[in-house]
């Protein structure tokens, strides 16, 4: 059993909305994905996995293929985390995800 403990980790927040953020850890540059308050901290390779996950809800949005007023799934590539979006949501969390990739590609180009 996991032993309860509060955490000061410092991050970098790459982008945040009213649904939540998404940032770096500055300690371990794992990234930290929050949708109200649950925070999930996946490495770079898997935030990239984790991304792929909602390239449904890209298409669906783009064509405008989403209702209001109804709940989407979202399954990843991890059997316990299934996410679940309302329509605006689903545009939030899209959001986040995509300024949070570009902001990491431009981090790259610059120097340290």
């Amino acid at each position: 059993m996991k032993k309860n403990t509060l955490t000061k980790n410092k991050v970098e927040i790459l982008h945040s909305n009213s649904l939540g953020s998404i940032g770096r850890c500055m300690c371990c540059n794992d990234l930290r994905v929050a949708f109200g308050n649950a925070m999930i901290s996946l490495s770079q390779n898997d935030f990239v996995d984790f991304n792929s996950f909602f390239n449904i809800a890209r298409f669906c949005l783009e064509q405008n293929k989403l209702e209001d007023n109804t709940k989407y799934l979202v399954q990843t590539n991890r059997d316990e985390l299934v996410l679940s979006f309302t329509k605006d949501e689903m545009k939030k969390s899209v959001e986040l995800l995509d300024i949070s990739i570009l902001m990491l590609s431009v981090r790259k180009l610059l120097p340290s």
